[in-house]
């Protein structure tokens, strides 16, 4: 009979737990309130909260269940600031463009600008690997008259590129190298027959050569 008992009330947890995490990961179950209510008991439940739906998040991923994770991602971004989840917009956004046999267009209800919109959020957070994919969004945004990579609804623009891989430029990170040097191409692409006046770019030449 304890057996029974012991084998219902796990049943109960989980039938129980799942949604909760599912309510809270998703911002369904968020209450105003002013900061200094705020407790000690309330921050390390925020951190019990961030650690079960990045695990949730994590299992949504691993098997592939990408329209889910997605909204997962979206609160993890937003309202926990996980710069990784912002990152990880992009590869789960290109994941369900890959399985639209089974995610349609329509159920997806994910765009390539609300991706772009996580990516800066996740910049600003010092992601760089999100700085970078910001950076490539626009360097290899769609042109008027040339053929469009599958998914890249954003238009080119140089400006916007440079802005993102200066960030990144100017980082510790390991692709500040190769970030610098699109920084450099990009502007001599945009200025081919003026020569280049930035100070910035100026000094990125010197240093690239």
């Amino acid at each position: 009979m304890k057996l029974v008992k012991v084998i219902i009330f796990c049943f109960c947890v989980i039938f129980v737990s799942t949604p909760l995490v599912f309510a809270i990961c998703n911002g369904t179950n968020v209450v105003k309130t002013e900061t200094a209510n705020f407790s000690s008991g309330s921050s390390e439940n925020s951190e019990e909260e961030l650690a079960k739906c990045i695990s949730e998040r994590d299992r949504l991923l691993e098997h592939r269940d990408y329209k889910k994770a997605f909204s997962y991602l979206r609160t993890l971004c937003e309202k926990y600031k996980d710069s990784e989840s912002c990152n990880l917009t992009y590869s789960t956004y290109f994941a369900m463009q890959d399985d639209s046999v089974n995610i349609s267009p329509s159920v997806q209800n994910v765009t390539l600008y609300e991706v772009l919109y996580y990516l800066d959020l996740g910049c600003k957070l010092n992601n760089y690997d999100s700085c970078l994919k910001a950076a490539r969004l626009y360097e290899y945004g769609s042109k008027p008259g040339a053929s469009q990579m599958k998914g890249y609804s954003i238009s080119y623009d140089a400006h916007e590129a440079k802005k993102y891989y200066k960030r990144v430029c100017e980082s510790v990170s390991d692709s500040a190298m190769e970030a610098c040097s699109r920084v450099v191409e990009l502007s001599r692409q945009s200025n081919s027959n003026v020569p280049l006046a930035d100070s910035f770019v100026d000094n990125l030449v010197k240093k690239l050569n």
